[in-house]
């Protein structure tokens, strides 16, 4: 039987919303969002919103101690203003885009308008203020044109690399929750620490066994959780995955042609036969960041930025010759290897020849990264990482951005 016409409208009007939202969702974080990219995105928000519908942004806050943020921003309705740089952490390169981030106890009660508030010490300012804590989840894309292919988890804190959590968004929820129960206890129990599981059955079970083990009150939110997940995804008949999906798998394995300090590796198109594609400059990620921090301690007597030099130099060749993934290494590497410690004006010193070679090594990194982006097919990303070095070195600092430096210790 045909619906009704004032069903058929209304339909209408909600599939030109949920197309409005994925354009704009695209647009503002380069997202492709075909395939089950963005019905992903729509299922972890309506699963919040059956959770708290008044808040659903902080609706993880409680059990999981993780907001969501970035594209989820759009979706709850708020505007999101500088999106390229929104939520970037500092190890951040162009191919991740933050959608979950940890909100400590401390901060929760502030929660609700703060992370869309301007900083009040800058008029210019329209970045979230830098959270107490900067571990973050995020989407991973090796192009703009490619949908999301891992969840990760990073804390700049903490360096450079990276830990693959999960397939997909539902999973990392999983995931997290997962961790919260092992550090509360429940995971020490037998069938407590699962890995992959799918769909999630016999988590009530789960739940009610760690409460009647005496487990810490957090562990008890997370299992509870987990079986609250475990429902909704049975009831949209959703399945979810963590850890390393097989695709990421046979990306380690077969696609990437280098790896980098992240531990994500690059991937280019490479030719095995003719070796076109990519060439190794002879570093690795280990030795070129000693390289660098020699360079730093040297430059100060010296001036001295030949090993620099010689890095780009090599690399453009490389370019010439066809072998782009040189300089996409090469740029990714150099952005990795300035810690926030690094960064003035709050680094300790900050002289002038620590700001002349952060400086340098920043501007080789941003023209190796555009290069190699224009150069791919994937030159949406140069902005993001000039905007990010920008950000990062205070030329145009937009205040209360987690990209800041930190503050001098009182």
């Amino acid at each position: 039987m045909q619906g009704s016409p004032q069903g058929t409208a209304k339909k209408a009007r909600r599939d030109s919303d949920r197309l409005r939202l994925v354009e704009k969702v695209q647009e503002s974080f380069l997202l492709d969002l075909k395939g089950d990219a963005f019905p992903s995105l729509e299922a972890v928000f309506d699963f919040a919103l059956s959770l708290d519908a008044q808040n659903p942004l902080q609706a993880f806050v409680e059990p999981l101690q993780v907001e969501l943020v970035g594209p989820f921003e759009i979706l709850a309705g708020k505007e999101v203003t500088m999106p390229s740089c929104w939520w970037r952490f500092h190890y951040d390169p162009p191919e991740m885009v933050t959608v979950m981030r940890e909100v400590k106890d401390k901060e929760k009660e502030n929660l609700g308008g703060r992370q869309n508030a301007p900083s009040s010490s800058s008029s210019s300012s329209s970045l979230p203020s830098p959270p107490p804590s900067s571990l973050h989840w995020t989407l991973w894309r090796d192009a703009p044109d490619v949908p999301p292919q891992a969840v990760m988890s990073s804390d700049p804190q903490e360096g450079p690399r990276v830990t693959v959590v999960a397939a997909d968004l539902l999973g990392a929820l999983a995931s997290r929750a997962r961790q919260i129960m092992k550090e509360g206890g429940e995971g020490q129990k037998k069938g407590g620490g699962a890995k992959g599981k799918k769909g999630g059955k016999g988590q009530k079970q789960s739940s009610e066994k760690g409460k009647e083990a005496g487990d810490s009150p957090s562990a008890a939110l997370a299992s509870t959780f987990l079986s609250q997940l475990s429902d909704f995804c049975q009831r949209r008949n959703l399945t979810f995955e963590e850890g390393e999906s097989p695709e990421w798998k046979n990306r380690k394995k077969t696609l990437v042609v280098q790896q980098d300090i992240s531990g994500v590796g690059v991937v280019v198109p490479y030719d095995k036969t003719t070796e076109v594609g990519h060439r190794d400059l002879g570093h690795s990620p280990a030795s070129l960041k000693k390289l660098m921090n020699d360079g730093r301690k040297s430059f100060a007597k010296t001036q001295d930025l030949s090993d620099l030099d010689d890095l780009v130099s090599s690399a453009d060749i490389a370019n010439d010759e066809c072998d782009f993934g040189c300089g996409l290494w090469l740029g990714r590497s150099l952005f990795l290897s300035l810690d926030p410690s690094d960064l003035w004006p709050h680094a300790s010193g900050s002289k002038e020849e620590d700001k002349k070679f952060v400086r340098a090594v920043s501007n080789a990194a941003a023209n190796q990264l555009n290069v190699a982006y224009q150069l791919l097919g994937r030159e949406a990303f140069g902005p993001v990482a000039t905007e990010t070095l920008k950000l990062r070195l205070g030329d145009g600092h937009l205040a209360g951005s987690p990209l800041a430096p930190p503050a001098p210790a009182p």
